[in-house]
């Protein structure tokens, strides 16, 4: 850690949401970055409500810290292969312009007052993109719906104590029909660097429906290219109830939506 310059964002007010785009039910997130405001990678993950460091340990964020450096090093010549580790523009430059919020919340925390009550959760960040469409009477996409999906919705499972190695493949899974193998480490997936699950869920959150994603790992001592190919639906074969955010969906239907 003494490698890094340390910050730390306690809320989402005047968050850069062209910069940190992240999970926004998480309430845990970090960012590898270049001090030129480059991604090297993500670290935090989560698929329980009970159980939040289910998906992830000390160990593993340790790997991915040096594996950031490593990245550090091989710094500007590595820059073209990091740069879909961040999206297009976002529709609002920060979370109090969205129109559910725009208002309700100032840039800065009231400490002389209400402090509480005048800091946004990331949660509703996710909350007022949803609202977005559901004002605008549109159907609301499924990458908004069904965010930043696990890797279990292809077949994969990672050791936590890792930085992405594959701990289990599921039968007749897009994983395992590409020939993915337990034991395998994902080294790049659709050409980027893969530092952590987090940054697996961040090409599962920007892929297509269907997709097709292309992964090098590494077997033993080789080096492998294999192709994952997802159907029309593999987006919403994930499990979003755990989520703060689904108490919103529930709430947009009549008796509550489960």
């Amino acid at each position: 850690m003494d490698k890094f310059v340390c910050v730390r964002l306690v809320q989402a007010n005047a968050m850069d949401l062209s910069l940190f785009q992240f999970d926004f039910d998480l309430t845990f997130a970090v960012f590898f970055m270049n001090a030129d405001k480059t991604i090297y990678g993500r670290f935090g993950s989560r698929s329980e409500r009970k159980d939040a460091t289910k998906d992830i340990s000390m160990e593993g964020f340790r790997k991915a810290l040096a594996a950031a450096l490593d990245l550090h090093k091989k710094y500007p010549s590595n820059k073209a292969s990091l740069s879909s580790k961040q999206n297009q523009p976002p529709r609002f430059k920060v979370p109090e312009e969205y129109p559910s919020l725009r208002g309700k919340y100032k840039s800065t925390l009231d400490y002389e007052g209400k402090v509480v009550q005048s800091c946004m959760h990331c949660h509703q960040v996710g909350e007022a993109e949803r609202t977005f469409f559901r004002a605008d009477r549109k159907p609301i996409p499924d990458e908004v719906v069904y965010p930043w999906p696990m890797p279990n919705v292809i077949g994969l499972a990672f050791d936590p104590q890792e930085k992405a190695k594959v701990s289990g493949v599921a039968q007749e899974s897009a994983a395992e029909q590409a020939g993915v193998k337990i034991g395998d480490e994902i080294l790049t997936l659709q050409w980027q660097p893969i530092l952590s699950i987090a940054d697996v869920q961040w090409v599962l959150h920007n892929a297509s429906q269907p997709a097709t994603l292309t992964a090098e790992v590494l077997r033993g001592k080789k080096k492998l290219k294999l192709t994952l190919s997802l159907a029309n639906d593999w987006r919403r074969h994930s499990d979003i109830s755990w989520r703060t955010s689904s108490w919103d969906l529930r709430r947009m239907a009549t008796g509550g939506l489960v």
